[in-house]
């Protein structure tokens, strides 16, 4: 049975992989890629700490916005460490009208003024890839914040590109997930 993952417990590429595998989940329409926008990546560098950035989130989540916690269903931080926030059997808290039928992933960052760091860029895409076969979608169903909303989240990132990613990854996840 996979337990529950709190702070203190960020997780590598390899453990995220090892956590889905018996991951209790819902079904789920899509999945939308959102940023932070604070903290950016300056933030990150004066604490360079996912623990501590996850609390932050879900303190601002829970006092500032009035929610049981974390919008999102997954974190992940420049260094490329990801972590849960909302259960995956859990509504999220998100994108306002859709929170029922898409999973939140949220990176770190200011991706109108940052450029992505490697790991976190790798982790992204290995994120998107892994959910998208764990839950028996297509790329096309990954989505940005900004489609739903007038906003720019998450930034310049290109919708397009990360799907292509997604795409060019999907045989090699489905064995390494065993599907």
């Amino acid at each position: 049975m996979t337990k529950i993952r709190l702070p203190g417990e960020p997780m590598n590429r390899k453990e995220f992989l090892a956590y889905l595998q018996d991951l209790k989940t819902r079904e789920w329409k899509g999945i939308v890629l959102h940023h932070t926008l604070v903290p950016d990546y300056v933030a990150w560098e004066k604490h360079p700490d996912a623990d501590y950035w996850w609390v932050a989130i879900d303190k601002f989540h829970r006092e500032k916005r009035g929610w049981k916690g974390i919008g999102y269903h997954w974190l992940v931080f420049p260094n490329g460490l990801i972590m849960p926030g909302r259960q995956m059997t859990e509504m999220g808290a998100h994108v306002k009208g859709h929170n029922k039928e898409f999973v939140g992933v949220c990176l770190l960052g200011d991706f109108n003024a940052d450029e992505m760091a490697n790991d976190q860029y790798i982790s992204a895409w290995f994120v998107l890839t892994a959910l998208v076969v764990k839950l028996g979608l297509t790329p096309e169903r990954i989505w940005f914040h900004r489609d739903f909303s007038p906003t720019t989240c998450p930034g310049r990132l290109e919708r397009q590109h990360f799907r292509m990613l997604v795409a060019r990854h999907l045989t090699e996840m489905r064995q390494w997930l065993g599907r």
